[in-house]
């Protein structure tokens, strides 16, 4: 990973033409903002990355995850799909006031925007 979304190659496939399309151009702030973390619809997703730019596929566009509540970086969090949400459990974090990490045992969920 560590690709910044303006660098991504490749497609997607549009069911109702069957035909394959080119992703929409990433966010000019990508190389910044962290690496593409997932895509999601109405009522699917998938997702990699607890952080990131994702892809609204239902308007071809991208969205930058939110930080968690405090604004901690995660490391080593388990991160699965609910329907179109992310959800992530536990992972470490490491910052000034935990200087050799601390296991997590917490859950975070991110509901996408409405369309």
């Amino acid at each position: 990973w560590g690709v910044p979304s303006t660098a991504l190659g490749g497609g997607m496939l549009d069911p109702s033409s069957s035909a394959w399309v080119p992703l929409p151009p990433g966010p000019e702030d990508a190389q910044l903002a962290g690496p593409f973390a997932g895509v999601f619809g109405e009522d699917e997703g998938g997702y990699e990355s607890p952080s990131g730019w994702a892809l609204d596929v239902r308007e071809g566009s991208w969205g930058e995850i939110p930080e968690r509540p405090g604004g901690m970086s995660l490391s080593s969090g388990s991160v699965a799909t609910v329907g179109n949400r992310l959800v992530v459990v536990g992972g470490e974090v490491w910052d000034e006031e935990r200087p050799n990490g601390e296991l997590l045992n917490e859950v975070w969920m991110w509901t996408p925007p409405p369309d």
